[in-house]
């Protein structure tokens, strides 16, 4: 089995690591030799790593990496060295420090792109450049991929596992639940917005974001009986709860959170970005709105007053993700490696 390095700053808690932590998990189970490289000791997942993947953390959480940079470079040059192939899970300074690491140590190396930046020119200019020079870049939707230039791009959709689907909550005031880091790409004031004019409609409902991030105070400032309990480790209870999950980003490369409510039999509403269309297959497997708070509004009241869809919905949700199984996931992930290795 080839010996296989994935390269990350750090284990927040975002989409990305833990889709990274999923990977390397089923691929140390399957007999690959993985070692996890991470430039800080830092984020909430890393009681997640799984026992079987060796961890090279250089700095603590409390340290900056520039004050590291010299010494992150040391280590991922000589881990360079031992592996097979080496995998930049992360778009950024991740990729492109394995990316060098790689080709100083005359390894193939694979980019991981987790997201859509066809609107970022900034961010394209300062770190896409690399995708041209890679052995492999995965991207995880074709959506991600769209944005995505020179080199060999394979899309692997992320994965969920398979979960329990509970009886549609008949709670007398429905739940509606978003879910994400509170940043500004996740538009959760649009969200605030919609729940505004619903509550002034008289719609009964009540809303809970869960997550963390620098948006909290300025989120909090909406009011309104919100639940924000911060970041959630165990995402289950929520999920059986919620008559509705929306997600109302700017962008997302995958959304692991419309993915994991499909999987649940939670009905979804989202806004059109790219890979929302792509995971709802254009409003077959989910309700898609305008991205502004009147549509919100109306998305969201129009699911919640009509069971039948719902219920619809709640058939159909299961069905879509198991093409995201972690079994197909992993088995595309072996495929590309095996290419390369």
């Amino acid at each position: 089995m080839p010996r296989l390095m994935f390269v990350l700053s750090n284990l927040g808690g975002g989409g990305a690591e833990r889709m990274a932590l999923v990977l390397v998990g089923e691929l140390a189970r399957r007999g690959h030799d993985v070692t996890l490289f991470a430039f800080r000791r830092e984020g909430v997942l890393w009681s997640e790593v799984p026992a079987l993947v060796r961890v090279h953390a250089v700095g603590e959480a409390s340290e900056p990496t520039w004050r590291n940079a010299a010494a992150i470079w040391r280590a991922l040059a000589a881990e360079a060295r031992e592996q097979d192939v080496v995998i930049g899970a992360l778009e950024g300074w991740p990729t492109l420090l394995a990316y060098a690491a790689a080709r100083r140590a005359g390894k193939p190396c694979i980019g991981w792109v987790h997201a859509d930046y066809r609107d970022d020119r900034a961010f394209q200019l300062r770190y896409l450049w690399v995708t041209r020079l890679l052995d492999r870049v995965v991207c995880v939707s074709a959506a991600v991929a769209a944005g995505v230039t020179g080199g060999r791009c394979d899309v692997i959709h992320n994965a969920v596992s398979v979960a329990p689907v509970h009886a549609a909550p008949e709670a007398a005031v429905p739940l509606v639940l978003a879910i994400g880091r509170l940043t500004r790409v996740k538009r959760f004031d649009l969200l605030l917005a919609a729940h505004a004019r619903l509550e002034a409609r008289g719609v009964a409902h009540t809303l809970a974001i869960i997550g963390d991030g620098p948006e909290r105070a300025a989120l909090e400032q909406w009011g309104g009986g919100v639940e924000m309990p911060g970041y959630v480790a165990d995402l289950e209870p929520w999920y059986r709860r919620a008559a509705i999950v929306v997600s109302c980003s700017r962008s997302e490369g995958f959304s692991l959170v419309v993915a994991e409510a499909l999987a649940h039999g939670v009905p979804v509403v989202a806004t059109r970005y790219p890979a929302a269309r792509e995971l709802l297959v254009d409003g077959r497997y989910g309700q898609l709105v305008d991205a502004n708070a009147d549509a919100l509004a109306a998305g969201i009241g129009q699911l919640l007053a009509d069971r039948a869809r719902r219920d619809e919905l709640h058939a159909l949700g299961p069905v879509r993700a198991a093409e995201f199984s972690v079994e197909r996931f992993t088995a595309r992930w072996e495929q590309v490696i095996a290419e390369l290795a």
